[in-house]
Formats: C-alpha cells, sequence, structure tokens
C-alpha cells in the first residue's frame, strides 16, 4: 500500500545521502590509467568532504614498493599530496585507505604508467 511505498522512498532517500556522507573520492592525479612521459613529484588525492589517510602504497609492477613518506597521513582534510621521491619508467599501483568525518573506512586504488 501507501505506507509501504512511502517507507522504500524513505529507505532509498536515506541510502543516497548516507552513500554521500562516505566523502568519496572527487579525484586522483596522476589520474588512473594515465601515461606519463615525465615522472610525477607528487600524488594527489582530493576527496568531496574532508578525509584521514590512513595508509598509501605504491607499488611498481614486477617491482619493489617505492618507500613514502608517512607525513601526509592522519591529516583531516579534502586534498592531500604525497611527495614521491624519483620514480624510475614502469608500471604503478597506488592504494589508498582512508577515514571518512562520520568514521567509515573508504579505499581505493589506480594506476599509471611511466614511459
Amino acid at each position: 500500500g501507501i505506507m509501504k511505498n512511502f517507507l522504500i522512498i524513505l529507505i532509498i532517500l536515506f541510502q543516497s545521502s548516507f552513500a554521500y556522507a562516505h566523502s568519496p573520492l572527487k579525484s586522483i592525479i596522476p589520474k588512473d590509467g594515465v601515461v606519463l612521459n615525465k615522472a610525477p613529484v607528487e600524488i594527489k588525492v582530493y576527496f568531496k568532504l574532508s578525509a584521514k589517510l590512513l595508509k598509501v602504497t605504491l607499488n611498481k609492477f614486477e617491482g619493489n614498493e617505492v618507500k613514502l613518506s608517512k607525513e601526509p597521513l592522519m591529516k583531516n582534510s579534502k586534498n592531500h599530496s604525497i611527495p614521491l621521491p624519483l620514480l624510475k619508467p614502469g608500471i604503478y599501483n597506488f592504494k589508498w585507505r582512508a577515514m571518512s568525518e562520520d568514521g567509515h573506512i573508504i579505499k581505493g586504488k589506480s594506476n599509471f604508467k611511466l614511459e
């Protein structure tokens, strides 16, 4: 009946506004899948709302983990910058894990190629 439909609409509205509160990723630079001919000096992570980066890793495909500074971690911000050492040509996999303002863990990854 009408009450059941009303409840379903309320649940949908609540879920969509709640999902938005999880501070999803706005963008990441270098963009996922990009091919670069110049080594990036940093990775930039932009969130729609403030979030704290808990962990960041950068691995070279068929190579070692790249040592990243822990300095950008645990700062509450929409914009994060992770300084990079000088990267050699190859394919890199960047993974991040963060905590949104509402306490939820969010994570993601992106890859880029340096020629």
